[in-house]
């Protein structure tokens, strides 16, 4: 997880702008982001998002960026615990996920997805996982 805010803005500006992300190894990696999902409950969370909406509408101006908050797209607090954990022992724990249209809120029974996404996430998920491992 990135805390540093100035290093965090740079990132998804250069997301954005050039289509790359460092992986925590240093590697770039190409990708191609539909959306910026921003998750944090801290006491800065609020502040952060705005700077980044402020960056993107002041340096990206061709890029809509949405006020709305997603109450159909609840946290994540758990997996924020379990890294935690896992690290404090000594592990390495990553958090990566897949956005993609959703019929209903998470965790009723109308909840279903765009499948189509899954086949991007993994992809994803294995060439960071490739990267770590140095192969």
């Amino acid at each position: 997880m990135i805390t540093d805010e100035d290093l965090a803005v740079e990132r998804c500006i250069r997301m954005i702008k050039e289509g790359m992300v460092t992986t925590i190894t240093g590697k770039d990696v190409p990708i191609k982001g539909d959306t910026l999902c921003v998750h944090g409950d801290g006491a800065k969370a609020l502040a952060f998002v705005e700077r980044i909406k402020n960056m993107i509408e002041t340096h990206l101006p061709q890029y809509k960026v949405s006020t709305e908050y997603n109450s159909r797209n609840w946290g994540s607090e758990d997996i924020g615990f379990l890294m935690e954990r896992v690290q404090a022992h000594g592990g390495q724990a990553v958090y990566m996920r897949t956005m993609t249209t959703m019929a209903s809120a998470q965790h009723t029974t109308e909840f279903d997805l765009d499948e189509k996404a899954l086949d991007k996430g993994i992809s994803v998920f294995a060439a960071i996982v490739f990267d770590v491992m140095g192969k």
